[in-house]
């Protein structure tokens, strides 16, 4: 496998104008140059296609596409095919870049030829970019990968922080609308089921930002449900069986026997309250924070306290780049901490 020599940043907007200009920034002051920056404007109605458009004025690596409003999935399959590179850098518009993230990557993937999906470590920040939590991942060697997969769990990592074959993404069909708030989940799954080797690099190399305008009380619910539904389709590809469409899904759910109906509405609920505290945290609120972490506990005590720990309190450990000053930039890269289960965020 040919290590990667050019790059495209794939970034999607919908009304991103709050962290529009610092996401560009942090994008175009990239240690690492060369690469091509394809902006998708998903139908906008605030200051965003002002915004980029300006920014394409500036700087010629950007290539600005606009189009009518259609979601994640459908613009990014759409532009697609007018992707120059072999490789594909995703990146939410709210979120940050560090510097060194593309040459950091890049030179993982010297590293790990053989792969056709990375992602990162990442920091969470709040609306003033301000830390508020730190996300992790075990999937950071191939046979930890094999067991999640052998075991019928779900492979997630942060998708802002993904560097994925562009052919990986067409060999699999590319994104699937009907996922409108887990397409991401849903694509790595599919990759990774079709043969293609991905794994997660143990380097912070971004940060996610966590806001009101990105977790609404009715999306989160959603993405636990389509999580939910999302299992389940992996299992059945994984031993051979037809998935399920959602209205499907949905409708075995709700024919399940009572107990196993109830125990599942805990767990979604525990799930978005988790959500929710996460969200209080990140704006100060602290008695509702408490408030939403108490309920949590109750509905789904293993849930919330395994994430309380990964992503609150946990202590950076070597593994951890400083967000302050650049690496020393080589080819080295820190082992591998003990794999530990994570739950789905």
């Amino acid at each position: 496998m040919s290590v990667a020599t050019s790059v495209s940043v794939l970034m999607t907007v919908y009304n991103g104008e709050a962290w529009l200009e610092e996401a560009l920034a942090s994008v175009l002051k990239q240690t690492y140059t060369a690469f091509e920056f394809v902006i998708v404007d998903d139908g906008s109605t605030d200051a965003t296609p002002e915004i980029l458009r300006n920014a394409a004025g500036r700087d010629s690596r950007i290539r600005l596409f606009e189009h009518e409003n259609m979601g994640v999935s459908c613009s990014i399959n759409r532009v697609l095919p007018h992707i120059r590179s072999e490789w594909i850098a995703r990146f939410d518009a709210d979120d940050v870049m560090l510097p060194y993230r593309l040459e950091r990557q890049l030179a993982f993937l010297r590293a790990h030829p053989d792969v056709a999906v990375i992602s990162c470590f990442a920091d969470y920040i709040d609306s003033a970019g301000q830390t508020v939590g730190y996300y992790t991942n075990p999937l950071t060697s191939h046979s930890e990968v094999r067991h999640w997969l052998d075991t019928g769990k779900v492979l997630h990592f942060i998708q802002s922080g993904a560097l994925v074959r562009r052919d990986a993404i067409e060999a699999v069909g590319g994104y699937r609308p009907e996922f409108n708030v887990t397409e991401d989940t849903d694509l790595w799954n599919r990759i990774a089921e079709a043969g293609y080797p991905v794994l997660v690099q143990p380097e912070v190399l971004m940060q996610v930002r966590v806001h009101a305008r990105s977790l609404t009380r009715a999306s989160m619910m959603l993405q636990v449900r389509q999580f939910r539904w999302l299992r389940d389709g992996a299992l059945r590809r994984r031993s051979g069986r037809q998935e399920l469409d959602f209205e499907t899904f949905m409708a075995h759910e709700h024919r399940a026997w009572f107990p196993r109906r109830l125990n599942a509405a805990r767990k979604d609920h525990g799930q978005v309250l988790f959500k929710r505290a996460a969200l209080a945290h990140s704006s100060g609120g602290t008695l509702t924070m408490l408030l939403h972490l108490t309920a949590s506990t109750l509905l789904y005590p293993s849930h919330t306290l395994s994430n309380m720990w990964s992503k609150w309190f946990h202590a950076r450990s070597s593994l951890r780049t400083s967000t302050s000053a650049a690496p020393v930039l080589t080819d080295e890269f820190p082992k591998s901490a003990a794999p530990r289960s994570e739950q789905a965020a």
